[in-house]
């Protein structure tokens, strides 16, 4: 697990919202008139219903590869010995927290420059 992975948790977080409400807005799309759901079997290649359910399809995949790599952040930080850098890796990247805030919640205090290095030190990888 690289700390970019872990970087990117929150934003994939939105990208998995943004695919639900694009795959329910599809499924509205294609309610008839009455609010019923079409239930039948596409009747030409070109058919809008059999399009949508396509890409209902490609969207689900893309979902569940983008919550299997959260899953993989999640196991990671949960699985971390050093109990400091997976409550930092936590607030911070999970839950979404400011640095400012995750230092207050640690350290009482919001100095964040510690908690940087720490997090920078455990996966060995520079300050920028």
């Amino acid at each position: 697990m690289t700390l970019e992975e872990i970087k990117t948790y929150q934003r994939r977080k939105e990208a998995i919202q943004a695919i639900d409400d694009e795959i329910e807005w599809i499924y509205g799309k294609v309610s008839s008139p009455n609010g019923n759901r079409s239930g039948g079997a596409p009747s030409s290649p070109g058919d809008p219903t059999a399009q949508k359910v396509k890409r209902i399809q490609r969207l689900k995949e893309r979902r569940s590869s983008l919550v299997s790599r959260q899953e993989a952040c999640e196991t990671y930080v949960d699985g971390l010995e050093d109990y400091r850098v997976a409550t930092i890796l936590r607030y911070r990247y999970i839950l979404g927290w400011t640095w400012e805030s995750t230092a207050l919640r640690i350290l009482g205090s919001p100095s964040y420059q510690s908690l940087i290095r720490a997090v920078h030190s455990h996966f060995d990888t520079p300050i920028h």
